[in-house]
Parts: structure tokens; sequence; C-alpha cells
């Protein structure tokens, strides 16, 4: 295989990028199962302490994050439906599909942007994943022995990393639905079972009711970066609008994703409100007392999170090994690549402190261009490619109307040809009475010499299409209440698409600097929680024993 790069868009199409849910003829409720299984268990175990952090302003804080990422995620789908309008070789040629949206949209320099965020998002998603599914195996351990057993998570992360390689040497899944719907059914039975053992756990005697901490700047931004990277979907939504029936019903599958996934997650949220506040630990997991119904939770949240990174993983693996020319059928090279990746991950892990800190990191530095920056700027510069390339179009079609009345006109008339004059307009149209919709009446010295019989005959000739008025603003239906409700998350386009309105382009500038802004603001703050944090908990490849008390001293308190 040759090293040279090819452009996305004008490669042959593959399985680069693919997710468990990649394959033709996707139904609607299939895809909702695959959004609610690439948000998989973090936001019920992991994602609710963040959220109390921030006081009353937390709740409010994740449905706006909601809000602004379905919106993004629903313009991000269009883009794509405008990009097949544009260029439909895009459908057969892009194997990453946000990739080669910026690559039509900007330039191969952007696509190269792209990929490399994409990149850094899924191998970066993999540590906490190693975290979390160490940590609950040192909890397993732990609880199951009544404390005896010991064995540190700074290890388990080592076992797991070994454990998983053979797995992720496998290709690329195919035809794996039914694996992302038993992955749903894990998330609906960890969302139950954390309820129930949380609603059950005895609160200590005399214990007074939560109080909310106050609101901070450090807490929002943490809050936001673990909000944006639990419910960060961008970079793999479009590989399931490809691959589905209808893609105009994208929003509905976004839409359901996030009422379960985030129902589960603010459900838990409310309880924990209500009845914990901040004794909580950011794993909720570990501050449990030992239940059979726990150490069932935590085996399942374990499976899950391995499930996800074989598979999510895919795609960083298939492009690494594309970019060092590794034969995509099995061989050593692979399990080399695949295995140095994995190990790095593993690598890293060991070397950052707390795994919500990481994903508030990764959340604001690299989630926020993905998810709240690029949508708004290739949907603006998309829509307006379009809409330039419809009105040419349009103007193309007035202009052989044009051309075709007046060789009627010069065959039925018995006038010489340069004795009849018109009045064009800017698009070249005969322009006589157009606005009322008359036919447009030849003039000239020998006007006066129609005879009775060509005249009668020019009232047969066809009328002017439309006005020249509307090539800039076509007509539009009127809609229901319900079918406007409808539309808001639909990713379908009009065929006769118009520039972006006074609201439309304010909020794009609005979404885009709130974005830039919270990017700049999460990373400063996870950087700085990072260091504070590693002050006094080192993590594994510091201290392992100190790492490991630290899960120790969330058991017992």
């Amino acid at each position: 295989m040759s090293n040279e790069e090819v452009p996305l868009l004008s490669g042959v199409g593959g399985g680069v990028g693919k997710s468990k849910c990649s394959f033709k003829g996707l139904s609607l409720f299939f895809a909702s199962l695959c959004v609610i299984d690439l948000f998989g268990v973090f936001p019920i175990v992991a994602l609710p302490r963040a959220i109390v952090d921030c006081g009353w302003l937390g709740l409010p804080l994740a449905f706006t994050v909601f809000t602004l990422q379905i919106y993004t995620a629903l313009l991000l789908g269009r883009s794509w439906v405008m990009a097949e309008m544009i260029e439909p070789s895009i459908v057969e040629k892009s194997r990453y599909p946000y990739a080669a949206l910026a690559e039509l949209t900007f330039n191969t320099r952007m696509r190269k942007f792209v990929t490399f965020l994409l990149d850094i998002t899924i191998f970066g998603g993999g540590v906490p994943n190693l975290l979390v599914a160490s940590q609950n195996l040192q909890i397993l351990g732990l609880k199951i022995s009544n404390f005896e057993w010991d064995v540190s998570y700074c290890y388990w992360m080592l076992l797991l990393g070994v454990a998983l390689c053979p797995a992720m040497w496998l290709g690329s899944p195919k035809d794996m639905k039914w694996l992302a719907a038993s992955s749903v059914c894990i998330v609906v039975t960890v969302g139950a079972l954390t309820w129930y053992l949380l609603l059950h756990e005895p609160l200590p005697p005399g214990a007074l009711p939560p109080v909310l901490p106050e609101v901070s700047w450090q807490s929002l931004a943490i809050a936001y970066g673990i909000l944006a990277f639990q419910f960060d979907i961008h970079p793999m939504i479009l590989t399931v609008q490809v691959d589905m029936e209808k893609k105009n019903k994208l929003g509905h599958a976004i839409l359901a994703g996030f009422l379960v996934s985030g129902g589960l997650s603010i459900v838990t949220c409310i309880i924990i409100y209500l009845r914990f506040g901040t004794s909580i630990n950011y794993n909720i997991l570990p501050g449990l007392q030992p239940h059979i119904l726990l150490y069932v939770n935590a085996f399942l949240v374990t499976l899950q999170i391995c499930l996800s990174m074989v598979v999510g993983g895919t795609a960083l693996f298939q492009d690494v090994e594309d970019k060092l020319g590794v034969p995509r059928d099995f061989n050593w090279k692979r399990c080399v690549v695949r295995s140095s990746i994995l190990m790095t991950a593993v690598l890293i892990g060991e070397a950052v402190p707390r795994f919500d800190l990481v994903m508030g990191l990764l959340g604001g530095a690299l989630t926020g261009p993905l998810m709240f920056i690029l949508p708004p700027i290739i949907h603006y510069r998309l829509r307006s490619i379009l809409w330039r390339k419809q009105l040419i179009a349009r103007i193309d079609r007035y202009e052989a109307d044009g051309a075709r009345l007046r060789e009627e006109l010069l065959r039925k008339t018995t006038l010489p040809p340069q004795q009849l004059s018109y009045a064009p307009n800017a698009f070249g149209l005969v322009t006589n009475d157009m606005s009322t919709g008359k036919e447009p009446i030849p003039t000239g010295p020998a006007s006066g010499s129609f005879s009775s019989e060509t005249s009668s005959s020019l009232g047969s000739l066809p009328q002017p299409y439309l006005p020249p008025s509307e090539l800039l603003d076509p007509p539009l239906a009127p809609r229901s209440l319900i079918q406007h409700l409808v539309g808001l998350v639909s990713t379908e386009v009009d065929e006769s698409v118009s520039q972006l309105g006074c609201c439309e382009l304010a909020m794009t500038f609005v979404i885009v600097g709130a974005g830039i802004t919270a990017t700049v603001v999460a990373t400063y703050y996870a950087l700085v929680g990072n260091i504070a944090y590693a002050t006094f908990s080192p993590p594994c490849i510091v201290s392992v024993n100190e790492a490991s008390r630290a899960i120790f001293d969330e058991l017992v308190t």
C-alpha cells in the first residue's frame, strides 16, 4: 500500500471511521440505539458530582449544553445533506465524513486539522475509560473480600491493557447493530441499578439535608468540559447518518438519544442533589455500601466501557495504519501498531491523577472545536455555497426560457428579426409587463404590421415562469405548528435554500464566540485542577501506594 496521502474527496470509500452501527439501511430505531451507545454509562456514574459541584447552576448548565449539542449536531447533519447536493460523490469517496465536510468547505489543511482533532479525541477518550474500568475492578476486589484483597487500580490498568490487546487486533466490526442494542440494554440496566442503590443507601445518623456548594468559575468550567466530553457525538454522528435509510431522520435519533441518556443522567443528579450533595464521589460506585447489586453494576459498567474501547478505537487504529502503510489484512504490523497505541493510553492513564479532571481537560480543549465552533461555520459556508449554486441554476433556467420565448416569437411572427426589440433585465430576460404576467410584446417601426393571425398565435405562447424577484427569495409553503416543531429536529434541506437570516447569523456568531470562550476557560481551569490535585494525590506513575490509597479512602469515608 502506498504511503501517499489521498484527498478524501478523491479517494475510495472504505471502512475507516465506522462505528459498530456502520452498515447500510440503518433504521431510525437502531440509529437511536447507536446514539445512546455512543454516550455509554459515563453520564450515569461519572457526571453527577461535577453537576452538583456547580450548585444551583448545575442543572441549568446541563440543559444549556444539551441544547447546544443537539443544535450543532443537527447543523452537522444538515451540512452533510447539503454536501451531497453540492458534491454527490462525497458519499462514495469520503472515509471520514466530518473531515470530508471540512475539506469540501475549506481545504485540505482543514481536513488534516479535523482528522487530527478526531484522532486525539478518540485516543484521549480511552484514558478515562481505562481509569474508571480499573478502579471498578479494585473496588470489586475490596468489597467482595471485605477489604482484604487490595490490588491497586494501577496494576489493574496494566492488566486491562494487556487483556484488551487481542480484541484490538481484530478488523473493523461489521454489521454489529445487535451489539449496539446489547450495549444500550447495559446502559439502561446500569441506570436502574444505580438509582436503586442510591435510594437505598443508608445515610449517617443525624445527617442534615445536603447544602449546595457555592458557584465558582472553576466548577462551571470543569463541569462544562465533562459534559462536552461525555455527550460528544459529533465525531461519529455523521457515520450514523451516512448509513441511515432516511438521512433526514437523524435529528430524531439525536433527540431520542439525548432524551434517554440525558434523562438517565439528570435523574441520577436529582437523587444525589436531594440525598447526598457533595458527599458523593466523582465515581459514584466506590462510596456505596457493599451489595450484590453493586457488584453486578460495577461489572456491567466495566464491561460496557471495555466494549466501547474495542469498537470506538477502530477509527483511530485504521487511520494510523493507513498513514504508516500497514496492510488492511491481519498481520503482525497491525498487532504492533494497535498494541503500541493502547499501551501509550495505559501509560498516560498511569500518569494522570484523576479521571474526571482528564475528561474536563479533553472536553474543554478538544471537543469544543468539534462541537461548538466548526459545525456552525461549516453549515454557514455550505449553505452559502448551495444558495449560490441554486441561484446560478435558476438564472440559467430563466435565460434559457427567455431564449426559447424569443425563438417562438421569431417563428410565429411575420416581422423581420432585426425589427424586434426587447428590454432585457439584469438576467437577460424580456421585461415587458413581466411583473404582471403578460406576454412580452415586440416593438419596432413595423409593429403595427402584425396580422390578426399572428396576433392570435401570440396568445398561445408560453408565459414566463416566475417574476425575477423570486430568484433571490423562493416562496416557502405555509407550515403548521406541528410541521414547524418537527422541522426543528429534521436534517432535511429544502430544494431551494435561502441565505441565513439575521437571527440565524447572529446565533452562529454567538455559538462560535461562546465555544471559543468556553474552550479557553475550561482548558485553563482543567490544567489548574490537574496540577493542584496531583500535589496531594499523586498518580500511579509517581506512587502506586498513594494513588491506590486514594481509592481506599473513598470506600471507607
